[in-house]
C-alpha cells in the first residue's frame, strides 16, 4: 500500500480545471508533492520554478491548496540485476499515454 513516505513512484496530479499530470519520482512522493506546491506558490517566469504544472496553475489563477494528487503505481523493490528507476521510467510513459496531461 502507498503512502506519502513511498519512494519510487508515478503519481498523478489534478487541478481545479480537470487538467492532469503524471510524474515520477524516487523520493518520498510527499517531498515531490511539496515542490509542485511551492513551484506553484513561488512560480516566476524563466526560473526553477517555471514548470508546467506551476504555470498552469499561475496562468489560471489556481491556487496551490486546490492541487489533488495520488500515487498511481509503485515500482516494486528491484529484484536481482533489475534496474528499480528504469522500470518506474517506463511506468511513467505508460501512464502518461493512457491520460490526458499537461
Amino acid at each position: 500500500m502507498c503512502t506519502c513516505k513511498s519512494t519510487h513512484v508515478v503519481y498523478l496530479l489534478k487541478c481545479p480545471c480537470g487538467l492532469l499530470y503524471v510524474g515520477q519520482t524516487s523520493r518520498e512522493v510527499k517531498l515531490r508533492i511539496q515542490e509542485h506546491e511551492n513551484n506553484i506558490r513561488n512560480f516566476k517566469e524563466n526560473t526553477q520554478t517555471d514548470t508546467s504544472v506551476s504555470k498552469h496553475f499561475f496562468e489560471c489563477k489556481h491556487n496551490p491548496m486546490q492541487l489533488r494528487w495520488c500515487v498511481l503505481k509503485e515500482a516494486a523493490p528491484d529484484r536481482r540485476g533489475d534496474n528499480r528507476l528504469k522500470r518506474l521510467l517506463q511506468k511513467d510513459g505508460r501512464w502518461i499515454k493512457k491520460r490526458c496531461t499537461l
